[in-house]
C-alpha cells in the first residue's frame, strides 16, 4: 500500500476533474503518470475562438494528447480542422464551425466528422458571413449514417446555419440519428428533391427555422418531419395582413399537433400579437424580446389566460445574469413603465402560470399589492421591484422569504415579525411567501434557488 495516496492513479484522475487548467499543467510536470492523468482537464475542451495558444502548442505536442478531447469551440479555418485530424481525435463529443467553407476546408472538415461520427453527440457547422448566398451543397447523410449495427449515431443536438441542404439528405440525417432530440436550420437553404421522403422523426422536440422555410408550397412542409415537435424557435417580418396565417395554422394542426412552445426573438409585435391570438390557439409558453411588448400584445396574452404555464422574455445580452452579480444593479431602462399595470394583469387572471421571467421589466409594489396574483402554482419569478435597487435591499428580501419559507414550511400562516414590518424588503418577502412552490428568484441581483 503507497504511503503517498497520489501515487494511486484512482485519485490521480478523480482529482483531475476538479483542478484548474493551471495546476493540470504543473501537476503534470510531475511525472509521466501524472502527465498522463492531468492532461484530461488540459485537452477536453479546446476553444480556438480564445486558446491563442492552442495553435503554437500543436506542432509540439505527442499525438497520445489527441484521446482526450472532447470538445471543440471555434473552428474557422481549415488548417486547425487538419491539426485536430493529425492529433487523432476520434472522440469528440461537441464539434463548433463557424466558416465560410470553401471546398478545401469542406474536404477536412467532411474527414474529421466521419472519424468522430460514432462519438459526437452536439454537432455545430454556422456560415460565418450569416447570410443567405449560393454555397456548395453539404451532404451530412454520407458522414452521419451508421457504422455498424450496433453501433448508432449519438447526435443529439445538429445545428446548421446559412447553409445549403438538400430535403434528401436531411431525411436522411433524420434516418439515421434516432435519439436527435434537437435540430436547428436556420438560414439553410433546402433544396427540393422530386419526391421527398416523408419519414417522420418522433424524437426531435426542438425545431429552430423561421417560417417561411417551414411551410414551402409544393413538398411536404418541413414540419412534417416532427410530429412530437414540442418547441417551435421561429421569426418572421410580414405584416399580419401578408402572413400565411391559414396555411400555418393548418400545417401545426395536421403534422405538429403537440406544438405547445414558442420562442421568437425576431418577430414585430404586430406579428407576434396576430399569431398569439390567430394562429397559435394550444400554446403554453411563450418567449419573446421584452422590447417589442405592446398594450396589444399583453391583450394577445389574455385572449386565452388559463392556456399560459411559461412566459418569458430573452434576456437583454450575454452574461445577462453573471453581469449583475458583477457589476452591481443597474438603473432598470422600462419602455413599458407607463402600461406597467397592464403586466399586472397577466398574474392575476392565468391562474396556471408557473414561470414569469420578465427580466427588464419594473413592477411597482403598492399595484402588486393592490389585487392578488392568482397563479398559485407560480415556480420561477424574475422580475425588478421598484425601490429595490441595491444589493443589499435584495439580498435582504430574499433572505426575509427564505427564512420565512424555511418557518412556514406546512404553508399554515404564523406570526413572526415579517407580518409586523413594513419596509420593501420585509413587503417582498411577504408577496413571495404567498406561492408554495416558488423555487428560484431573480430581482436584479443572482438567481436564488430553495
Amino acid at each position: 500500500m503507497p504511503r503517498n495516496p497520489f501515487e494511486l492513479p484512482e485519485i490521480r484522475r478523480r482529482l483531475a476533474l476538479f483542478v484548474s487548467v493551471n495546476d493540470a499543467i504543473s501537476c503534470m510536470q510531475v511525472s509521466k503518470a501524472f502527465s498522463e492523468d492531468f492532461a484530461y482537464p488540459i485537452w477536453h475542451t479546446i476553444d480556438f475562438g480564445t486558446q491563442a495558444k492552442v495553435d503554437q502548442i500543436y506542432p509540439t505536442i505527442s499525438n497520445n494528447y489527441g484521446q482526450h478531447i472532447r470538445v471543440v469551440e471555434g473552428v474557422k479555418e481549415e488548417s486547425q480542422v487538419g491539426s485536430l485530424i493529425n492529433l487523432g481525435v476520434t472522440s469528440l463529443s461537441e464539434l463548433e464551425v463557424v466558416t465560410e467553407m470553401d471546398p478545401l476546408f469542406q474536404a477536412s472538415l467532411y474527414d474529421l466528422i466521419r472519424k468522430n461520427r460514432a462519438t459526437l453527440t452536439k454537432l455545430k457547422i454556422h456560415r460565418k458571413s450569416g447570410k443567405r448566398k449560393p454555397s456548395s451543397i453539404i451532404f451530412l447523410d454520407s458522414l452521419m449514417s451508421t457504422i455498424h449495427s450496433l453501433q448508432p449515431s449519438k447526435l443529439s443536438h445538429l445545428s446548421i446555419q446559412w447553409l445549403t441542404l438538400t430535403r434528401d439528405s436531411l431525411t436522411s440525417v433524420l434516418r439515421c440519428c434516432p435519439v436527435l432530440i434537437g435540430i436547428d436550420l436556420w438560414g439553410v437553404t433546402l433544396i427540393p428533391s422530386r419526391k421527398v421522403d416523408d419519414y417522420q422523426h418522433a424524437g426531435v422536440k426542438v425545431l429552430e427555422t423561421m417560417v417561411a422555410d417551414s411551410i414551402v408550397e409544393g413538398n411536404p412542409p418541413l414540419l412534417a418531419h416532427f410530429p412530437n415537435l414540442d418547441m417551435w424557435k421561429t421569426g418572421d417580418s410580414s405584416l399580419p395582413s401578408e402572413f400565411p396565417s391559414q396555411r400555418v395554422k393548418d400545417i401545426i394542426s395536421t403534422w405538429c399537433p403537440t406544438l405547445r412552445c414558442v420562442e421568437s426573438n425576431f418577430m414585430p409585435s404586430p406579428l407576434l400579437t396576430h399569431l398569439i391570438v390567430n394562429v397559435f390557439d394550444c400554446l403554453t409558453s411563450l418567449t419573446f424580446d421584452y422590447r417589442k411588448i405592446s398594450p396589444e400584445m399583453i391583450l394577445a396574452l389574455l385572449h386565452r389566460p388559463d392556456n399560459w404555464i411559461h412566459l418569458d422574455t430573452y434576456v437583454s445580452q450575454a452574461g445577462f445574469y453573471s453581469k449583475f452579480e458583477d457589476d452591481g444593479i443597474p438603473e432598470v431602462m422600462d419602455h413599458f413603465q407607463s402600461s406597467r399595470w397592464m403586466v399586472q394583469s397577466i398574474m392575476r387572471c392565468c391562474r396556471n402560470l408557473e414561470s414569469f421571467g420578465f427580466q427588464d421589466h419594473e413592477m411597482d409594489l403598492d399595484e402588486i399589492e393592490q389585487i392578488p396574483w392568482v397563479c398559485e402554482g407560480l415556480e420561477d419569478l424574475k422580475v425588478r421591484i421598484k425601490g429595490l435597487d441595491t444589493r443589499d435591499m435584495i439580498e435582504g428580501a430574499i433572505s426575509k422569504w427564505r427564512v420565512g419559507r424555511k418557518e412556514r414550511g406546512s404553508g399554515d400562516i404564523i406570526e413572526d415579525p415579517v407580518d409586523q414590518d413594513q419596509s420593501i424588503e420585509a413587503r417582498v418577502a411577504r408577496h413571495l411567501l404567498r406561492f408554495k412552490n416558488l423555487s428560484t428568484v431573480w430581482l436584479g441581483s443572482k438567481i436564488w434557488e430553495l
